[in-house]
């Protein structure tokens, strides 16, 4: 089914709310340059599987390889991907499988030639059920439309999006009820039909409104659903959802969160005693203190990361970019106004950081605050290519910041601590222009 108009203007009120939130969009613009480099790689294996240069065990194995690393870009590692190829492979062993495969992966000319393809798979899985060459628990037949919609996504991106279960269940549901009478092939299509009419409604690329119709539905979902999401590969207890009964089967969320954005638990021990230090030096140099609303809970030497912070954050800005400032992992305040506002490059991506804290020199253009980014020697080189990017060129960044050494403001925590009477201090540790 079409979007209606009256959709079509929801979505493009969405798109300016997602276009605003430039931690986000940075992020997916990234992921963008990384799919385009291994979409090619990705396409070459499957010719040569489809031009018969490899076997299927060859393809298989590769893929699974290749999807534990950089090609997992795609999201194409689980249950619903490489997981259920990887099953068809070691419980159909037989060249039978191989020749649909082949069938059944190739780009269609048009939708009814897909709807062709996928049906031909599922009568084949069903056939081998039924004649007891292979447990419906192995084949999993509605698994079909996302292994294959996938593989033709990477010959034609701009004609077959991928079955993702949460863009599916956000573009397609009314009230968080999914459609009850579709297959899932059917569902597939109607859901293929109206994501690449949207797409071209909103002028966007399929890539984007994946990302924007991925993007609404973790908000939806809440912020405690959406860190699951990230970390785990199956986000949803299915039974708490309605929807086609063989549909559930096919539901699976990917991690999104990009592997050089996890850290060790080292390295977020770290983090929260950055915290505290900057919190404690606060409380010394006479500003009340707010620590980022997730990491309250936190606790390091013993104080609990919340009793070190103010219970409520002034009312800096309006309700809406509260969010944002919320989650800047320490600032300095008296009264209302923000004296200083730090980033601590440990559990987040340096991006996302630097993003929060020119929001809030964005959203308080009038007042005058410190912006430190807090980041140990090893990671300065990974710092300095972020910055050189054009658009934090064009924020300025590089003037606005101050970089603190991680080490340095270690190694003078003690002396700081008893001595400092001023939130001038922090400025003295601060790395000059030409350092950084």
């Amino acid at each position: 089914m079409l979007p209606s108009a009256a959709l079509i203007e929801q979505w493009r009120v969405t798109h300016q709310e997602y276009l605003a939130d430039a931690a986000m969009v940075t992020m997916h613009q990234a992921i963008d340059e990384r799919r385009l480099q291994v979409q090619q790689e990705m396409a070459a294996l499957l010719g040569a599987f489809l031009n018969r240069s490899i076997t299927l065990k060859e393809f298989n194995a590769l893929f699974q390889q290749k999807t534990q690393g950089a090609w997992n870009v795609f999201r194409m590692r689980g249950t619903s991907g490489g997981m259920y190829l990887n099953k068809l492979v070691k419980y159909i062993d037989n060249d039978s499988l191989t020749s649909h495969l082949r069938s059944g992966l190739r780009l269609p000319e048009d939708a009814r030639e897909g709807q062709r393809q996928m049906q031909d798979l599922t009568h084949y899985f069903e056939r081998l059920i039924a004649q007891h060459e292979g447990l419906r628990s192995h084949l999993q037949p509605a698994r079909i439309p996302f292994l294959l919609s996938a593989w033709w996504h990477l010959q034609d991106v701009q004609h077959w999006p991928i079955f993702f279960p949460l863009v599916q269940l956000i573009l397609m549901s009314e009230n968080g009820q999914a459609a009850q009478s579709e297959s899932p092939i059917e569902a597939y299509f109607a859901f293929r039909t109206r994501f690449v009419s949207l797409a071209r409604a909103l002028g966007v690329s399929l890539w984007e409104l994946e990302y924007l119709v991925t993007w609404k539905g973790q908000r939806n979902l809440g912020e405690e659903a959406a860190r699951k999401m990230t970390r785990s590969s199956s986000l949803f207890e299915w039974k708490d959802i309605a929807v086609h009964a063989e549909t559930r089967d096919n539901l699976s969320i990917e991690g999104e969160e990009e592997q050089q954005c996890q850290k060790s638990e080292q390295e977020r021990a770290d983090h929260t005693h950055i915290q505290w230090l900057l919190a404690k030096i606060g409380h010394q140099v006479g500003c009340d203190v707010w620590i980022a609303a997730n990491d309250q809970s936190k606790s390091y030497n013993g104080e609990r990361l919340g009793d070190l912070s103010l219970k409520v954050l002034p009312p800096l800005v309006d309700s809406a970019s509260r969010r944002i400032i919320n989650l800047i992992d320490v600032l300095w305040l008296r009264g209302d106004e923000v004296v200083a506002a730090y980033e601590i490059e440990h559990t987040t991506s340096i991006a996302s950081g630097l993003l929060r804290l020119y929001d809030l020199d964005a959203l308080c253009p009038t007042r005058i605050m410190h912006l430190c980014v807090v980041i140990p020697h090893p990671s300065l080189k990974r710092f300095q290519s972020v910055l050189a990017r054009p658009a934090f060129q064009r924020l300025n960044m590089q003037k606005r910041c101050f970089i603190i050494q991680e080490e340095t403001l270690l190694e003078q925590a003690e002396h700081i601590l008893r001595w400092a009477s001023s939130p001038m201090i922090i400025t003295r540790l601060a790395l000059n222009r030409e350092q950084t």
